[in-house]
């Protein structure tokens, strides 16, 4: 009986150093709602401040 070869594609540039970019922007965005109080209805502000700040290397 012949044998069937299948072929798994991996996943690759998911995660960065450790974690993913998502990962990375999600805590800088918590860290930020901290920050400013914990004060709700500010999550698109944090999370695209977050998003700046990591993505610009400086939000490590």
């Amino acid at each position: 009986m012949a044998r069937k070869v299948t072929t798994v594609k991996q996943r690759t540039g998911k995660k960065a150093e450790g974690n993913s970019i998502e990962e990375r922007i999600r805590m800088k965005a918590y860290e930020l709602f901290e920050k400013n109080g914990k004060e709700h209805g500010r999550d698109m502000e944090h999370w695209l401040k977050a998003e700046t700040l990591v993505k610009s290397g400086k939000g490590a």
